[in-house]
This record gives structure tokens, sequence and C-alpha cells, in this order.
């Protein structure tokens, strides 16, 4: 659990510095040497059709839209995902992307598809939705039955967010902040607010 990590090596100085652990991407670093994709998981990482040039990767939980799939509590209100928006618009800005970006957002309820903005930002091929209904899957939540139907697209979201996008505009959620952690450095912001996230684990 990354969130332990900071303490136990708090409580182990000296240690921790014999052995090199004091480092701001560590979870990184481990992550990268100890994994790599099974054969299934590539195969399912090379059925992605990422598009070229810049991408601004969006994770949105909402938390309580999918009843049927698990129990959470409420993250975000629906009518929240304008501001992600807006932020990934302001990122295009200050990138200088705008006309050359694509957004891929990532979402725990296909609700997010029926909202008007959505609806309008996928027409013009801006905005990429990669997920199906039946791929939605809570990895902790979710029972067995239903998480098998959904296991390896999740995974393979989570692997695109870690390490495939330029950008990312994140909820607050382990999801997306393992994705943050585990993957390159690049400029990642919190949702609401457009707030600067930092991936290191202090």
């Amino acid at each position: 659990n990354q969130r332990l990590t900071p303490a136990a090596l708090a409580a182990r100085p000296q240690q921790a510095a014999a052995l090199g652990l004091r480092r701001p991407r560590l979870h990184s670093d481990l992550f990268r040497l100890l994994f790599r994709p099974s054969a299934a998981f590539q195969r399912r990482l090379d059925l992605r059709e990422l598009p070229k040039g810049p991408i601004i990767g969006l994770h949105f939980r909402a938390g309580d839209q999918m009843p049927k799939n698990w129990k959470d509590p409420p993250r975000h209100a629906l009518e929240e995902l304008n501001q992600f928006l807006d932020c990934a618009a302001s990122l295009d800005e200050r990138f200088e992307w705008v006309g050359t970006s694509h957004w891929m957002l990532f979402a725990d309820t296909d609700i997010v598809t029926q909202l008007p903005r959505v609806q309008e930002l996928r027409e013009t091929g801006k905005l990429l939705w990669p997920s199906d209904p039946d791929s939605i899957v809570h990895l902790d939540r979710s029972p067995a039955t239903i998480t098998v139907r959904g296991l390896l697209r999740v995974w393979a979201e989570w692997w695109t967010l870690a390490f495939d996008v330029n950008a990312l505009v994140l909820s607050h959620s382990g999801f997306g902040a393992t994705a943050l952690e585990i993957g390159a450095a690049r400029p990642a912001f919190l949702g609401l607010g457009c707030i600067p996230a930092d991936g290191s684990m202090g």
C-alpha cells in the first residue's frame, strides 16, 4: 500500500537511506523493476487504439452511479465533470496542444456519456471514451462474477493513465493517484479547481 511507505521509511530513516529508498519516485522505480505485463494483459494492451499526438487522460470517479455493480459512497457529482473538461481545455492552452491533442475519459459510470457536453466533444473526435458498459467494474468492491468481465480492460485503462498519456486530470481516487505515482512524471491536476497534483509519495 503506497500510503504506508512514507511512515515505514520514516520509522527507520537510517536503514532506508542506507538501502537507497529515500527517493521521490520510489514506487515508480519499484514497479518498473518488479512487474511487466503478462501475455494476456499485453494482448489486451495491444488492442487499444491510442490516437497520435498529445493525450490528456481524465479519470472521473462518481462513486455511487453503478449500484448494481458495487456499493460506494458518492465522490463527484456528474455535473462536476464539466470542471474536469475545463481543466483539460486549460492544459491544451498552457502546453499549446490546441488542435493537436485528444482527451481520453475514463469513468466509473457510463452515465457520463449521456451528458450533452461529453456527447458534443465525442462527436467532434476530441474526446475518446474507450470503455464499454460491461467492462465498468470496481477492482475492490465489485463481486468476482462481475469483476472478471472487465478485469483486463480496467487494468488496461489504468495502464493507459499511468504510461501512455501526456497529462492527467484526476479525481480524488486511488485509481488515478496510483497511475500518477507509478507512471512517468508529467503534468497532473485535480479536476476540481484544476489544482496541481503531486505524484511523489511524500
